[in-house]
């Protein structure tokens, strides 16, 4: 531990996805052990690590705008900025307002070295070292540690976790990167090739996970169906490291590739009992002529095959999935095409986004760009379809009983997951991190309604 730190507080701010949570809580925990106290982000703070999404330009936005929010906080603060917008855009950060590093997404690990070494050079608390003080000018100039370079992605980038601050489920990054280029997406371009964390490190994750309390982790990553391509093994390997552990409960997978879920997959991965019956399938369209334009490599009858092979192996399992509206091209057909194919399939939750094109992606640049007004139009009336699916998936609860992993209460009324995802309330005060059986009574504003079982 660096004593020269004890009184210099951090703060951190995620934005995007799970796997950019799962990362700043693997930076939290470095500065914590070179003696930082861990402040909130809207106190004041020596430094700010902002862990940016890039995925839209509404993500950026919202990336400057707390940017500059820290920056009025405390002028003096070292704002360091990381994540896939560093990686995309990290000399245009650099010029903001009390930035004073920009790391892209493969450098997060040097965040604690950099920002230590920029105080310690600021405070003159001792000469400073020429070859981290050229470093960090090389930051200000928006060279190397940017990460823009294909050789920056090599490796899997070690953030180890022992807790996950706020949750009473643990997200663990195993995979990152992808190779895909689906023709709307950004991703790719900056979080580079596929890179997959060793079963030895997972494995030992998951020990600290489980002594510290948590007995559900989520395993995710960018493109999570290609975990192990580059080391020889798959993701069942890594579901069977974590299902090994002693304390470990449940297992809940993130973001899957369609044709990633294979017949041989689930047969090992139903060798363990604790993955959870929820799987998150990502769709976009259902309608092929879209899913060709947006480079998807599947059609929506193979999409459909594996969902009923889901079922097969997990009867009256939960699958959700992700929609894009008024992608470049769609006519009012093809949009009628994927609200039936979603009503046909029925999910237990979609997501539903408007097409927002990206810089640098080859749907930026597709002849047929859909208004606006159209798009929104469009969104509403699937989002509404989809809501009314969630009910009926939701309603088949009633009378059932269930497990609910709590993960807040008020001391009255309890609040979890079953392992289907469905949220639910429960009578009665539980402790967090609890796993409860229940009986659903009713469904009210997207929740079960529960009673504890055996209580009359």
């Amino acid at each position: 531990m660096n004593t020269d730190n004890m009184r210099r507080r951090a703060a951190f701010v995620t934005l995007g996805c799970k796997v950019n949570q799962s990362e700043t809580q693997g930076i939290a925990e470095q500065f914590e052990t070179a003696g930082y106290i861990i402040a909130d982000p809207e106190e004041s703070a020596d430094v700010y690590v902002v862990n940016t999404c890039s995925v839209t330009a509404m993500s950026e936005s919202k990336g400057r705008q707390i940017i500059s929010r820290l920056h009025r906080r405390n002028p003096e603060a070292c704002i360091a900025v990381t994540g896939c917008y560093a990686q995309r855009a990290g000399q245009e950060l650099l010029g903001l307002p009390g930035v004073e590093i920009a790391v892209g997404t493969n450098h997060k690990a040097e965040l604690v070295r950099l920002c230590t070494r920029y105080l310690d050079n600021k405070d003159g608390n001792r000469p400073a070292d020429k070859k981290d003080s050229s470093r960090i000018a090389d930051y200000k100039a928006g060279s190397r540690l940017v990460a823009t370079e294909t050789e920056d992605h090599c490796d899997f980038e070690e953030l180890p976790i022992s807790r996950h601050e706020g949750h009473t489920r643990a997200y663990m990054k195993i995979e990152d990167g992808c190779d895909s280029f689906c023709s709307y997406c950004i991703i790719p371009y900056l979080r580079g090739p596929v890179r997959s964390r060793s079963l030895e490190a997972i494995s030992a994750e998951a020990h600290r996970l489980a002594q510290n309390g948590f007995c559900e982790i989520v395993l995710g990553g960018i493109h999570l169906t290609s975990y192990g391509r580059d080391t020889g093994c798959g993701l069942e390997d890594a579901v069977k490291a974590v299902a090994a552990v002693p304390g470990i409960k449940r297992i809940r997978l993130g973001s899957l590739e369609p044709m990633g879920v294979t017949k041989s997959f689930l047969d090992a991965a139903a060798e363990t009992d604790k993955l959870c019956p929820q799987f998150h399938l990502s769709l976009q369209s259902g309608c092929d002529s879209v899913l060709e334009r947006m480079n998807r490599r599947y059609t929506a009858e193979q999409y459909a095959g594996v969902c009923r092979t889901l079922r097969e192996y997990y009867p009256g399992c939960a699958i959700s999935t992700d929609i894009i509206v008024g992608f470049p091209g769609e006519t009012d057909a093809e949009f009628e095409q994927t609200c039936r194919f979603v009503e046909e399939t029925g999910f237990a939750s979609v997501h539903v986004f408007s097409f927002s094109p990206r810089q640098g992606t080859a749907a930026a640049d597709m002849p047929g760009q859909v208004a606006h007004a159209v798009k929104k139009e469009r969104e509403h009336i699937l989002l509404q379809q989809c809501l009314r699916q969630r009910q009926e998936y939701l309603s088949g609860f009633i009378g059932r009983e269930e497990t609910v992993l709590v993960e807040r209460s008020d001391g009255q009324v309890s609040r979890g997951l079953t392992p289907q995802h469905a949220e639910a309330l429960i009578k009665g005060g539980f402790e967090p991190g609890e796993i409860v059986r229940v009986r659903a009574e009713s469904v009210s504003e997207g929740c079960l309604q529960c009673e504890p079982a055996g209580k009359k």
